[in-house]
Parts: structure tokens; C-alpha cells; sequence
């Protein structure tokens, strides 16, 4: 056959189904001869220990400690020390309740606007906004204090981009951006003090009774040729975007590493992938900044555009990150006999197989919208390299979203033992 199989776990976003659809991809609920296994639960559980040697599912072992607000701030200020040049677009933000005393005093002497948010918040819920001069009221909950970015604005109106973005896999690290998504409007202009005029998320701004669906979410396909209408350059706007999106994926790239090594191993070819929901702010200058990542980006659709949108982009992100049709191919030939071991033998002793898959990637990426951001072959980027040979020599940290086995606790302390030693 020439296609995929897929395994249906829990399901929530009907886009999805209508992708695999337009990739003519057959479905099961549970199917333990298909390669793709795919899952739409928000919750981050074990999605891996079962796991055929031959399937891969759309998550990523250890990927909260991007999604949640306090593991990433910790992580793009650890790598701002290093290079404090390329992590420039990270907002001055503060670890609560462990920095509180720090965030109160600089309060004291800011004119800035700051917004709290929840650790594991969502939807724009639990987003407190503190104004100049305005008292923070002590709490022992975790969250984040992030320095409000003042945004460009269209029509006098805040808004900001969720852009999709494909970790392709870890190990090799292969990013993906793609170059739509959506534009998502405040339901009230700026000059407002209302929290309609300041957040830009789609459900806060949906309870709204002023507002209109169409006006507060449209496709960054329809903003851009509007605002290169008005002298800027989109293709380095892009270009400005996929950058600081990449460059926070590598914040985490050590931890990642380790629990895909961890949790889900290669078999020959990677076994995990995800799609990402980055929220892009541009400021008035229209450098962006990462407001934050998404663990699992809402593929509902309001409007036919969106829905093309959305399906057009789970479906290339699938045929990018799973192009194993002779894999699969394989393992339905010899589907009753078929184990770990014949599988790995087979592979490994006929290259042919990932040949394809290389093959069957590009002849997807010709025609995508989806934009290979690393590896890549731009001079500029050549520095990222550094970035990552100093993400991977320095120590992985314990932090909330990424578990560390106890062996290789045990291997990092022993590490340790033996330079207070010499």
C-alpha cells in the first residue's frame, strides 16, 4: 500500500480525522501493526511504554518543560547568560513564589506593567495583569511574572500569532514551522483598559459580548499581505519568527535528549513527534516574542478558511514527521508474525527503507507550507551550533514537566563526585 496506517487513542479535535482523510491514511481505534499512533489528550501521561518498535505517536517524551510557564523561564534565562545576543527576545520574568521578594522590589521601582500567569494556566485563565505602582499580593502558587511587551498594533488593536510549529523529532533535531496559522485579535482596541483590549486569547475574548469571531480570529495568510502592503518585509518577519521559536526549542534540547532516550528510543527512525502552538507577540518595532508554548494547540475550527488551515497542516505535518510507508508496508505483510526483533532485523538489514522515508519527506516539503528551520545551511544560523554543544555540556536539571530516571540521577552525581575529587 502506499500510505500509512493509524491508531486512534483519545480524540477530541474532528480536523483530525478529516487530515488523515485528505492523506487517504486508513484509521483504527487500536491498531498494533499501524505506524502512526495518534492522541489528543491534554493530559501528560505515558504515552509510550506500549509502543510497538515500529510505531511512532505524536508526543514528545519531556516537552512540558516548555509548555509550562516556570521550567521555560527558567530555561531561557539559564541560556540568556550565555548569549545574551540571540535570547534577546525573552521578557524580563520572575519564578513565583521563589522570587517574590525580587518581583516586589523591582515593582517598587518599575513604571512597566506585568502579567502574572499560572504555571499550568491555559485559555488566558488565572492572567492577572499588575499596573505601575499597583500592590502584588503575595501567594505560594507557582507561576511566572512576565514583563507586559507593549504589541504593534492593526486598527488600534492588540493581537498576537499562534504559529504551528512541527518538532519533527529530537534526536536528530529537526524543527518546522509553518507558514500560516492564526492572527488573534483583542475584541477591544487598545486605548481600553478592559482585559478585552490587553489579552489576546480566543476564549477570554469570546465571553465578550461585543465580540465577532471573525474579526477576533483570522489566518495570519490574510494579515500579512496587508501589512506588506504597508512596506514590511514578510519573509524576514518570518525568518525573525521562526528564529526565536527555534532558539527556545533549544533552550530545552539536553532535557529533551535525555527523555527520548529515556522513554522512547529510535528503532531505526525516530519514534515520537509533536505539533506545537507558539504565541508570537511582535512588538512595535515587530521583533517577536514568545508569550508561550502550547501542548496541544486547539485544532477546532470556526470558519471554512480555518478549517482548510488546520487539516492542510496536520496533514503535511504527519506525511513530514511519518513518511514510513515501506515500514509500514513490511509490517502488514508479515503482520502475524511480526515482532521487535524481526522488525529491527528487517530494517537494519535493508537500507532501502529509510531511503524512502528521506524520499517520501521531501517530496512532501517541496510543496508545503511547512518551513525547514533546523537543520539548516543559513550562515546566520551557524551559531546555533554553539548553542547546542553548550546546552548539551551542561547539567540537565529536575525541573516541573521533565523526569529524570534514577539511573541517570545517579550517573550525574557520580559525574559530580569525581570532579570534587580531582
Amino acid at each position: 500500500m502506499a500510505t500509512i496506517c493509524a491508531s486512534l487513542g483519545q480524540m477530541k479535535f474532528r480536523a483530525i480525522k478529516e487530515a488523515l482523510h485528505d492523506a487517504r491514511i486508513p484509521y483504527d481505534d487500536i491498531n498494533p501493526i499501524s505506524i502512526l499512533v495518534w492522541h489528543d489528550g491534554l493530559k501528560d501521561a505515558d504515552y509510550f511504554s506500549r509502543l510497538m518498535p515500529w510505531q511512532v505517536v505524536n508526543r514528545i517524551p519531556g516537552i512540558n518543560i516548555l509548555c509550562r510557564k516556570t521550567p521555560m523561564s527558567h530555561l531561557l534565562a539559564r541560556i540568556q547568560i550565555a548569549f545574551p545576543e540571540l535570547y534577546n527576545f525573552v521578557p524580563r520574568s520572575f519564578i513565583l513564589p521563589q522570587q517574590n521578594q525580587e518581583f516586589v522590589a523591582t515593582l517598587k521601582q518599575t513604571k512597566k506593567k506585568y502579567l502574572i500567569k499560572p504555571d499550568m494556566g491555559s485559555l488566558g485563565q488565572g492572567i492577572s495583569i499588575i499596573e505601575p505602582g499597583e500592590e502584588y499580593k503575595l501567594t505560594e502558587e507557582l507561576a511566572v511574572a512576565q514583563e507586559y511587551v507593549e504589541s504593534y498594533l492593526i486598527n488600534n488593536t492588540k493581537f498576537d500569532l499562534r504559529v504551528y510549529v512541527l518538532l519533527c523529532s529530537i534526536k536528530p533535531l529537526r524543527i518546522f514551522v509553518f507558514r500560516d496559522g492564526l492572527a488573534r485579535f483583542c475584541s477591544e482596541e487598545y486605548n481600553s483598559e478592559s482585559k478585552y483590549a490587553q489579552l489576546t486569547n480566543v476564549s477570554l475574548n469570546r465571553d465578550n459580548p461585543e465580540m465577532e469571531i471573525a474579526r477576533i480570529s483570522q489566518l495570519i495568510s490574510e494579515i500579512f499581505p496587508k501589512m506588506a502592503q504597508n512596506g514590511i518585509d514578510i519573509d524576514e518577519l518570518w525568518f525573525k519568527i521562526e528564529n526565536v521559536i527555534a532558539l527556545t526549542i533549544l533552550s530545552a534540547y539536553g532535557g529533551l535528549k535525555m527523555a527520548e532516550q529515556w522513554q522512547c528510543p529510535a528503532v531505526g527512525y525516530p519514534r515520537c513527534f509533536q505539533i506545537l502552538g507558539f504565541d508570537i507577540l511582535l512588538d512595535p518595532d515587530l521583533n517577536p516574542t514568545v508569550l508561550e508554548v502550547n501542548y496541544r494547540p486547539n485544532l477546532d475550527y470556526y470558519r471554512g478558511k480555518e478549517r482548510r488551515m488546520k487539516v492542510r497542516m496536520i496533514k503535511e505535518a504527519i506525511q513530514i514527521a511519518v513518511p514510513y510507508i515501506k515500514a509500514q508496508d513490511i509490517v502488514l505483510a508479515k503482520k502475524w508474525e511480526m515482532n521487535g526483533n524481526l522488525f529491527k532485523s528487517t530494517l537494519f538489514s535493508n537500507p532501502k527503507i529509510l531511503k524512502s522515508a528521506f524520499k517520501e519527506r521531501k517530496k512532501v516539503l517541496d510543496k508545503s507550507l511547512f518551513s525547514q528551520v533546523w537543520p539548516s545551511d543559513d550562515p546566520r544560523r551557524e551559531i546555533w551550533k554553539d548553542v547546542i554543544n553548550y546546552i548539551t555540556s551542561i547539567p540537565i536539571e529536575s525541573l516541573p514537566g521533565l523526569k529524570i530516571p534514577h539511573s541517570y540521577s545517579e550517573a550525574l552525581a557520580n559525574e559530580a563526585n569525581d570532579e570534587a575529587e580531582k
